[in-house]
């Protein structure tokens, strides 16, 4: 049965309500999206994000929290299923009645929620606050002026030394931070792809591609701008593992496409080594 990761802008959408109705689809909720749900610890807010969801739970999918996400091997065999938090799908209807039936109990659920989101996110802004310094190191260390020119054309297809240095950079960044985090590093470049944390990466790698593409200065990227691109890039790395994003993004759209056209070009790069 197809399964979609939803962006936040599809938890409220009429599509959803009519995907929920005429097809057998399942629904994936994934840890950067529950965020932006229990944000601020609206229970009205809450309410209206999964009052579509809530009319048949049985079809949504709750993946594990991404650093439990992150610690897991790229090993082919249960690779989503590994992804999928048992207890929280299984408890998804009882949790929706609870929330809509209960005020009391809905908003010490949010808050609860919402001093998780709060404590990830200061975490993060750190990394949001580097990333113009990054992106333009991107530019100025490790692209050549005719590479980022084909870049800023986007019409023809990357060339050989470009996927390689694509691929170098995203297995060099994804082995610092498993190394930083003490997470066991994949015997394999084959395993390495396969896990979400090569797969976040390289979908920022993208991101940083665009900045340099569209010609857009990174210095001036808003923290917040940084914190929703951080959102897209784990929605449209989680969408690999599944069969589709959905969203109103097209922005999103276009960077899970490309994610996925650079997954399986660095996917067969490996295998012909």
């Amino acid at each position: 049965m197809p399964s979609l990761v939803l962006d936040t802008n599809a938890l409220t959408d009429p599509q959803l309500s009519d995907l929920g109705q005429t097809t057998p689809f399942k629904f994936v909720i994934t840890d950067v999206v529950s965020r932006e749900i229990y944000k601020g610890a609206s229970v009205d807010n809450v309410r209206n994000s999964l009052q579509i969801l809530s009319r048949f739970p049985k079809r949504v999918i709750i993946l594990k929290t991404m650093g439990e996400c992150a610690r897991m091997s790229g090993r082919g065999s249960g690779l989503v299923r590994r992804l999928i938090d048992e207890r929280a799908t299984a408890g998804f209807g009882e949790f929706c009645s609870v929330l809509f039936r209960d005020d009391s109990i809905a908003r010490r659920m949010i808050e609860e929620r919402n001093t998780w989101v709060e404590r990830d996110r200061a975490v993060f802004r750190p990394f949001a606050e580097d990333f113009p310094n990054v992106a333009t190191d991107l530019v100025s260390n490790l692209f050549s002026g005719s590479e980022v020119a084909i870049l800023r054309r986007g019409k023809e297809p990357y060339p050989e030394t470009l996927i390689s240095k694509v691929l170098n950079l995203t297995i060099e960044v994804t082995q610092n931070v498993m190394g930083a985090s003490a997470i066991r590093l994949p015997t394999s470049d084959g395993e390495m792809i396969n896990t979400v944390l090569f797969r976040g990466t390289l979908s920022f790698v993208i991101n940083a591609l665009n900045w340099i593409r569209t010609g857009r200065r990174a210095d001036q990227a808003s923290v917040e701008r940084v914190e929703n691109d951080h959102v897209d890039n784990y929605v449209a790395a989680y969408g690999t593992f599944f069969d589709q994003v959905l969203t109103r993004d097209q922005k999103l759209l276009d960077l899970y496409s490309e994610l996925q056209f650079l997954r399986f070009r660095l996917s067969a790069a490996v295998s012909s080594r």
